[in-house]
């Protein structure tokens, strides 16, 4: 947290000041914004005041994930935070796209034009000195459209930095803010809200249900564990901002996993591996739902035979240098998997390396992986479309001796309350017959039927309507 003020504070404090008193003086109803303060409700006053004496606040959660994007912008921000530097390079990450700071967030675009169009509907939230709380996206905006003027609420005086953090996680929650943060940069303002005050208290300040909290900590893991084990031997790895689009993914990772180790959690460890071989290729949803934990051992070690990821069997180690050991006391296909992931990982971070000849040999190593897994994944798909047929004929069998079973028991009702009408009931029975005689003439066919149940539906097949 950066815990010093901009060399300006006195002056911007001066001019609050006098705008505040200004503001008191007036008559009529005044402009105030209400906030969680310290366990309570507060209503903060709004003033005017010029751009060009606001800072971006450099702690602020919505940039989180992406200020490593620049490592010059970012030594800049730990240098000197109020320096010109460091507030040009803020300014940008403000209008850029979280998973790829290179371009521009069509979001923030549509915030310039809509500030452009109809003015600032909500005021921002500033410390006395002038460091932005909130609104440090539509102050990014209002500059990008040449205004002089933004609208703040001010902080009490006695604002710590603490107060500063609870102030903008309080309001990022609430529903109606205009500009949500990322996927990830929630994640991360979760994480420092839990190292902060501790998980309860933090579930509650972001209104999540257990079930939310515990799946956003999991995801966070996971995606930390990614970027460590794709760490290269030049220091390199890949970035959690990496991760910015894969939200649906990871959270049906999540869901699958969790309800796999309630039964079986080796293969629970198993599926997540495999799946996560899926993320870091960029595979669909859809394609991800293929993936079981028997997705290895079934296709993808037949699409590996020949290349340099050939790791079956384990006990003769693996062609993927660098890769080290795998541990003794997991699965082999455990083993397997994770040294797949490792691998993978690895190619994605030299794939964003600045030395050409290794991007071009990871792109070659990468293709090769791709079509390995994209051939598992359309065997999985036919066998799951197979399966699918297979299984339709007997669910809608069972479906139907589960209806007969309940017609059962609304006969006995309607006869006891003599309410049955036996002229339906007739009516209904000859369908009846007539669909079982169907269903006989179209199952008896089967040459592996047994005994006993070929002999009843061809007793079946006998009855005549009358």
């Amino acid at each position: 947290m950066s815990r010093h003020e901009p060399l300006s504070a006195k002056s911007t404090e001066d001019l609050v000041a006098s705008r505040l008193q200004a503001l008191d003086d007036e008559k009529g109803t005044k402009e105030t914004v209400q906030v969680e303060w310290r366990g309570a409700p507060k209503s903060l006053p709004v003033i005017s005041m010029p751009l060009s004496l606001l800072y971006y606040n450099p702690d602020t959660h919505r940039i989180r994930a992406q200020r490593d994007f620049d490592a010059a912008g970012n030594a800049a921000i730990t240098a000197d935070p109020w320096g010109t530097d460091a507030q040009q390079y803020l300014d940008y990450l403000l209008s850029a796209a979280p998973n790829d700071p290179s371009k521009v967030d069509p979001a923030f675009e549509k915030l310039r034009d809509d500030l452009a169009s109809y003015g600032q509907k909500d005021a921002g939230i500033i410390t006395p000195s002038g460091i932005l709380i909130n609104g440090n996206s539509r102050c990014a905006a209002l500059r990008e459209g040449n205004a002089t003027q933004m609208r703040v609420a001010v902080l009490p005086a006695d604002w710590s930095w603490p107060d500063v953090t609870a102030v903008e996680l309080e309001l990022q929650m609430r529903k109606d803010y205009r500009r949500d943060y990322s996927f990830v940069n929630t994640l991360l303002a979760l994480d420092e809200a839990i190292a902060d005050v501790g998980s309860e208290t933090a579930m509650k300040a972001f209104r999540m249900q257990k079930t939310t909290f515990n799946r956003s900590v999991w995801i966070l893991q996971t995606m930390r564990d990614l970027v460590d084990r794709s760490a290269s031997s030049g220091g390199s790895s890949l970035n959690l901002r990496d991760f910015e689009n894969d939200q649906g993914k990871l959270e049906e990772l999540y869901r699958t996993y969790s309800a796999t180790a309630k039964s079986d959690p080796a293969a629970a460890d198993l599926l997540r591996e495999s799946r996560l071989v899926g993320l870091l290729l960029d595979k669909s949803k859809t394609d991800m739902r293929l993936v079981t934990d028997r997705f290895l051992t079934d296709y993808l070690d037949k699409s590996l035979v020949g290349t340099q990821f050939d790791m079956h069997p384990a006990e003769q180690g693996t062609a993927i240098p660098g890769l080290g050991r795998g541990l003794p006391s997991e699965p082999a296909g455990l083993q397997r998997a994770k040294k797949l992931v490792d691998a993978i990982a690895k190619l994605k971070t030299d794939l964003a390396s600045d030395d050409h000849e290794t991007q071009v040999k990871a792109q070659s190593q990468f293709s090769v992986i791709d079509k390995a897994v994209e051939s598992a994944l359309d065997a999985a798909g036919k066998s799951a479309r197979l399966r699918k047929t297979q299984q339709a004929a007997i669910d809608k069998i069972n479906d139907a001796a589960d209806t007969l079973e309940q017609a059962v028991l609304e006969v006995g009702d309607a006869k006891s309350k003599h309410a049955l009408d036996e002229s339906a009931l007739d009516e209904a029975v000859t369908n009846l017959r007539r669909s079982l005689s169907m269903f006989a003439g179209s199952v008896s066919r089967l040459a592996t039927l047994p005994k006993s149940s070929a002999d009843w539906l061809s007793a079946l097949r006998a009855i005549k309507d009358d």
